[in-house]
């Protein structure tokens, strides 16, 4: 597994109608649902891991940790991504218990009678000031093990009869 963190939600990225910024109370209703959510890419199918923790940041945001399975490929290649810059946002994915008034402004909004259904990370976020702040460093035994499977999988290829040895000039 592999923590990330991050932004889900801005300061004043929500708003109710034309006026009203999401409240306090918005935010800590969506922060109390989190954990334990899915983490996904681009909303699509799949779990990649699951949010551990969600709170309100000092600049009044929806913050998230999560850990991404990194022994599954989709899981290494969303760690890949993020590493790249390639994806670098974080959106809320959820879903209405009760008429969305939003549906009628066109405006996204966050209320009370919404769950939370998984956060997603994205290089195309709907919200402005969401990002990943941190992401966990690879340690030396994450490194080591990486080192052994390309290893393994050298000594199948050079296995077979496509392999080819020598220098460049040789083949």
């Amino acid at each position: 597994m592999k923590k990330i963190r991050g932004s889900a939600v801005g300061r004043g990225a929500i708003k109710r109608g034309n006026t009203r910024n999401i409240t306090q109370q918005d935010m800590a209703c969506a922060a109390s649902q989190l954990p334990g959510c899915p983490i996904r890419k681009d909303h699509e199918p799949g779990d990649r891991g699951r949010i551990t923790k969600s709170w309100i940041g000092p600049n009044h945001e929806l913050q998230i940790e999560a850990e991404i399975d990194r022994t599954t490929f989709e899981g290494a290649a969303l760690i890949k991504d993020i590493q790249d810059k390639k994806l670098h946002s974080l959106s809320v994915g959820h879903f209405s218990l009760e008429l969305d008034p939003g549906k009628e402004t066109g405006l996204p909004i966050l209320v009370a009678g919404k769950r939370m259904r998984e956060v997603s990370v994205t290089g195309n976020p709907d919200q402005p000031n969401t990002h990943i702040d941190y992401i966990e460093p690879d340690d030396e035994g994450w490194m080591l093990n990486k080192l052994n499977t390309l290893e393994r999988v050298l000594a199948k290829i050079k296995g077979t009869k496509h392999y080819k040895t020598g220098t460049a000039s040789q083949l």
